[in-house]
């Protein structure tokens, strides 16, 4: 049975019982964790259905990935690796996922502190601004933050698209920190980031940002 649907080609496909796949489309942290505990309830269901062992990529017998697969495939010339990459994206390494499954407690799915992992190197670029739109669950999640108004206070926001209007991720962020939600990353907007973070409050972000390292960090522990 393999779990992530599609041709994995040789005769995996005539001797499988079922082929599962996890979309790969989701906006929002609790979007994910909700599909990703169903994804394991139906392998599992399908394994019992099928007689076969609950063991994650254990043998010729089981839920098999299309990773394991692809990879014990003669002449195979197919990069598929599925769904480990996308699951990692969302913080689920291959160890936690075969241990979900098998063990049918979702400890890596359902749990905020494992989030999808963003280097931490005091930089607010893309990567950071869609952590913080998936921690936020604000849309779009398109790692920009838009309709900024271009001061010394943002201009080293990487990912900052200049204009008005402002950014529904940063009123987010705003809101936590009970401040006037105007979407715009302002001295004020940064001097109370950096007292929420606990560094040097002077109201700039730097090119390499220690308020922005913390952040991350902070996002790393699935917190803000």
């Amino acid at each position: 049975m393999c779990n992530h649907g599609g041709d994995v080609g040789g005769d995996w496909n005539s001797w499988g019982y079922a082929s599962i796949e996890l979309i790969e489309s989701h906006q929002t942290r609790a979007e994910f964790e909700k599909d990703y505990k169903n994804y394991v309830e139906l392998l599992r269901k399908a394994a019992k259905n099928a007689g076969v062992a609950i063991r994650v990529d254990s043998g010729e017998e089981g839920i098999l990935s299309h990773s394991y697969c692809t990879q014990r495939q003669p002449n195979n010339k197919s990069n598929h690796v599925d769904p480990y990459p996308y699951l990692a994206k969302w913080g689920i390494s291959e160890a936690q996922f075969k241990k979900d499954v098998e063990s049918g407690e979702i400890t890596g799915g359902g749990n905020n502190n494992i989030p999808r992992q963003i280097v931490v190197d005091g930089q607010w670029g893309n990567d950071c601004t869609k952590r913080l739109q998936e921690y936020f669950g604000t849309k779009p999640i398109d790692g920009i933050i838009s309709g900024q108004i271009k001061t010394s206070a943002n201009a080293n926001v990487y990912s900052a698209q200049w204009g008005t209007g402002g950014s529904n991720v940063v009123r987010a962020i705003q809101k936590q920190l009970g401040l006037v939600q105007d979407g715009n990353i302002g001295s004020g907007t940064v001097k109370a980031m950096q007292k929420h973070y606990g560094t040097a409050q002077d109201g700039i972000i730097s090119p390499v940002s220690d308020m922005v390292k913390e952040m991350q960090r902070a996002l790393n522990k699935g917190k803000f």
